[in-house]
């Protein structure tokens, strides 16, 4: 009995001990590597859960190693900048005064541009922190936002139905700044139109609009277009009011045709009752 119970339990656990010996064999180098089909349905459904597994930890790895290289390379422009103009004040920015101006300027653009990268990857780092929710009124968070910018150089048109929310000013603020920001680089007639009612917010531009292949990537971190290179950036800002908006539970829809526009949509939640502070 007990050597029929042995044989059993040998023939029972050889598919977990298969299973064990692949896993073993798997790591950072190899997770593209998979469980192979199993003869039993039980053990196939561990099979299958653990190739699940292994495909959310090889795309976890792979967005992780891109992000590392990505923020590499644009660190890398600003400090070879600041390098290289450093090296030149030590040479001759002390006896001419316009390499003196020149570098001072220079190092002056680097370091906001660093300083601004810095601030919103350390945004997009931050796994949870608190959003103060209030029932606001969009419109008037849309007045705010739009009268930080010059009138005579920009004109953004605003119109609409007011219409309240529970959201956080201060975040959704950021999300309209993001969003009216690069609406007005890809815009030639630097003209943006604000439209809003029935619990939607339209922003439109009249620029190069966007590529139909190329709309499911512009929310990626880094993502920039063969026009935006061009302009500078860092590339995280849609990133960044994507993710602010999945928290405020705001959905995003985005409509362009090239050399027509684009339109970027915030659609709200229905306006519903005060609760906790929800967290980000």
């Amino acid at each position: 009995g007990l050597f029929i119970s042995y044989v059993l339990a040998v023939r029972t656990l050889r598919p977990v001990i298969h299973i064990s010996r692949q896993i073993s064999k798997i790591d950072v180098e190899s997770l593209e590597q998979r469980i192979p089909q199993q003869e039993t349905l039980e053990f196939q459904i561990l099979s299958d859960r653990l190739n699940s597994m292994l495909q959310r930890l090889q795309s976890g790895y792979e967005t992780q190693k891109q992000f590392v290289s990505d923020v590499s390379h644009e660190l890398r422009t600003p400090l070879t900048t600041v390098s290289g103009y450093i090296s030149m004040l030590k040479r001759w920015g002390l006896k001419d005064e316009t390499i003196l101006n020149e570098s001072i300027q220079s190092l002056e653009k680097s370091t906001e541009y660093l300083k601004d990268l810095i601030e919103k990857l350390l945004l997009l780092s931050k796994p949870d922190y608190k959003m103060e929710m209030e029932v606001i009124d969009v419109s008037l968070v849309v007045k705010d936002v739009t009268d930080i910018y010059d009138k005579n150089s920009v004109h953004i048109n605003t119109y609409g139905q007011p219409f309240e929310v529970l959201t956080s000013k201060k975040y959704l603020s950021i999300v309209l700044k993001v969003l009216i920001d690069n609406a007005l680089k890809f815009s030639e007639k630097k003209q943006v139109d604000i439209s809003f009612g029935d619990n939607r917010l339209s922003i439109r531009d009249y620029g190069i609009g966007i590529e139909k292949e190329k709309l499911e990537k512009i929310f990626d971190r880094f993502y920039k277009g063969s026009f935006s290179r061009n302009e500078g950036g860092h590339g995280l800002g849609l990133s960044i009011a994507k993710k602010i908006s999945e928290k405020l539970g705001i959905d995003i829809e985005v409509e362009s045709e090239v050399n027509s526009g684009s339109t970027f949509t915030l659609i709200f939640k229905e306006k519903k009752e005060e609760s906790d502070d929800t967290q980000i």
